[in-house]
This record gives C-alpha cells, structure tokens and sequence, in this order.
C-alpha cells in the first residue's frame, strides 16, 4: 500500500505547535493615563519642591488612570517622602464609590535621581504584601529634573521596578 500526501496537508496539524515554540516579544509594560491627569499630575508635582506624590486613581476593574489626588498630608524630605496613609484611606474611600479604586503613586525625586530607591521598593512590597491590596502592579511613575521616568512595580516580582511605557489618551 502506498499514500500519496503533500507535506502543505500536515502544517494545520502542527500548526498549533509551531505557534507555540515561536519566541514572543514580551510586551512592555504600560501605564495608560488620561491627559487631564497627566495635566493635572503634572501641575501639583512641578508646584512643590522633591520629594512630593500624588495618588493615581482610575476606573476599578481597568488599568487606566483617570483621576490624581496630591497626598497634603504625606512627609517629605529631599531625599525621601513617606505616604501620608491616612490620607490615602480618606481618599479611597471617598472615590470607591464613584468606582474608582488605586493604580499608585507618582512622586518627585531630585534630580539626576531617575529611579525608584530602595524605599520606594520598600514600600510597593509592603502594599503588594498587604491582602486587602488585590492589584496585581503598583503604577510608581517618578519626576525628576522636569522629565517623567515611569515605572510599575509587579506583584510577582515586588524587588525590582519594570521600566514602563506612558500611553496619554
């Protein structure tokens, strides 16, 4: 008995196989913020001097930042700044029922310090540690010297910040 086949008739077959060996590009990491926001965020970081934050709140459920908030209450040095926490819980509480809930926070460094510190890192783990804290990234967006560095702190990886790609809409 002999069978005649073309080869073209098995690529369906191994189709799916083939898909799954070819190598992806990782997409980047973003973090998607409305220009208001941007506006907004911008405005209240440029107004005082390193270190200052701002919240970043969006619609629960979506990545996108909609809404920033400067935190009055939080401590600041020029070489570090503490959340003000009973600040942010008045302020959640305040927006979760209009459906917003907490991406993160965008702070100022001084400049030529365009990466998160070891505080900074600190602090995202202890909030990705917290089970009340369901997100799976904490948005840490840094202003330094007037250029925005931003970045995303990943629940599977709290140590290390993920260089981020902002997406203005």
């Amino acid at each position: 008995m002999k069978i005649e086949f073309d080869v073209r008739e098995l690529l369906p077959l191994f189709e799916p196989l083939l898909a799954a060996l070819r190598p992806r590009r990782r997409q980047r990491a973003q973090i998607l913020m409305a220009r208001t926001a941007y506006a907004e965020a911008l405005a209240a970081l440029s107004s005082r001097e390193p270190e200052f934050a701002v919240f970043l709140l969006g619609p629960r459920g979506h990545p996108a930042v909609t809404h920033v908030v400067p935190d009055t209450t939080g401590e600041g040095t020029p070489a570090s700044f503490r959340i003000g926490a009973p600040r942010l819980n008045e302020v959640l509480a305040k927006f979760a029922p209009l459906g917003l809930d907490g991406k993160g926070f965008w702070h100022t460094h001084p400049p030529d310090c365009e990466r998160l510190s070891e505080g900074d890192l600190t602090y995202a783990r202890r909030l990705l540690a917290n089970p009340k804290n369901d997100a799976h990234e904490i948005l840490m967006p840094v202003l330094s010297g007037g250029l925005v560095f931003p970045y995303v702190v990943r629940r599977d990886r709290p140590t290390r910040a993920v260089a981020a790609e902002l997406v203005l809409f």
